[in-house]
């Protein structure tokens, strides 16, 4: 079987002859003489497209290393061995994996060149591409200058070729990763940046892949993960950079290089400014038990946070508060109980139906908004009870 996307990787359409037909409950599989289609392997995604008007939903490597097309179950019928067939590539899908595939060489070959950092793993995704390297961290700064020369080897548009050789040439170019193959090699070989034995399909020139920008790294079982964008992917999330860039400094009437200093300005004032009305809300809050305190159990409703009532719990010797704010979705509830008042508080709130917990004197959580009336009456009544009996 012929590997057209070695022949000619900008290959969009080619006719070809059928050699297997096979189908199970949801798919029919079929190989052919020549292929058209890349099969999944190597980080690279398989390709989708057309056979005559059957849709090839994905390509997977066979047995022998041929092309497995999956089509809709329904080709089955209507295709069959020794048939002539036209093979469509998605060359959308396609190109976008090659300059992909073509950017993480490009990445690992500099990572290895500039730093001596290996590469253990790759992803080539929908939204993004993975390199998780043999280190167990990266600085941002080390991230930044790979991507300088990355892009810098983009526009010297360095050419890129595919190589077959024996199993030992291959071994004495001493490459930056073993050779996981056996018989004739591949190797693609970035002039003058990298050379790694890879069965993928490339671009001609790194000028193709356009961009590459870094989008995050971090640490994932020992190794550090770093995700890049490229292509149209990277151009879209830079334009969208530059864009909230500019509203940002609008907002924040200041320069871009501005903009991280006055947020953190900002942040510290907002900072300072939370920790003004917490202690307003606290002083609210004891104002509020006090002023209803006129009898032994007090039972709010409060526009306050409820956690701004748990210093009471210090303050007071003999205290029986039960309070709640159901502003939100849900309703949260404080009960302090301190000095002669107590309770087996895990079945009043299993009794409730209310979800929380804690230690004496204090205990904290939520209740459906409906529930609330109810868990007031049970704490009341649960009160008299202990006064009575007390």
């Amino acid at each position: 079987m012929e590997k057209l996307y070695y022949k000619d990787p900008y290959m969009k359409e080619a006719e070809t002859t059928v050699v297997s037909v096979s189908s199970n409950d949801t798919n029919t599989f079929v190989t052919l003489k020549e292929d058209l289609f890349y099969p999944e392997g190597g980080g690279q995604c398989g390709d989708t497209g057309f056979l005559n008007s059957f849709k090839v939903l994905d390509t997977k490597k066979g047995p022998d290393g041929e092309s497995v097309l999956y089509l809709e179950k329904e080709a089955e019928k209507l295709i069959s061995v020794n048939d002539t067939v036209v093979q469509k590539l998605d060359w959308e899908h396609r190109y976008k994996f090659m300059k992909m595939h073509t950017a993480q060489h490009l990445l690992s070959g500099l990572l290895f060149n500039l730093f001596r950092i290996g590469t253990v793993a790759v992803h080539l995704g929908e939204q993004y591409l993975t390199i998780e390297t043999d280190r167990e961290r990266i600085d941002s700064e080390m991230v930044h200058e790979l991507v300088l020369a990355a892009n810098r080897a983009i526009w010297e548009s360095h050419r890129i070729r595919g190589i077959q050789m024996s199993h030992e040439e291959a071994e004495a170019l001493n490459l930056r990763r073993s050779i996981k193959v056996e018989g004739q090699v591949r190797i693609v070989e970035i002039e003058g940046i990298d050379r790694i034995a890879c069965g993928g399909v490339h671009v001609d020139k790194t000028s193709e892949i356009g961009l590459i920008t870094a989008i995050g790294h971090e640490q994932i079982r020992g190794h550090e993960r770093i995700y890049f964008n490229c292509s149209e992917k990277a151009l879209e999330g830079a334009l969208r950079a530059e864009s909230q860039d500019a509203k940002l400094c609008a907002l924040l009437s200041c320069k871009t290089e501005e903009t991280v200093q006055k947020v953190a300005s900002l942040q510290s004032e907002l900072t300072k400014t939370k920790a003004l009305l917490a202690l307003s809300e606290i002083k609210n809050a004891e104002t509020e038990f006090r002023d209803n305190r006129g009898s032994d159990v007090v039972v709010l409703d409060t526009k306050l946070p409820v956690d701004r009532f748990r210093g009471l719990g210090e303050k007071e010797e003999d205290i029986c508060l039960c309070v709640m704010n159901s502003e939100g979705e849900k309703c949260s509830w404080i009960i302090i109980l301190k000095g002669k008042y107590s309770m087996d508080m895990k079945a009043f709130l299993s009794k409730c139906g209310a979800r929380g917990g804690g230690r004496a004197p204090v205990y904290q959580g939520m209740i459906e908004k409906d529930k609330k009336d109810e868990m007031k009456r049970l704490f009341m009544e649960d009160m008299q009870k202990m006064n009575i009996l007390s």
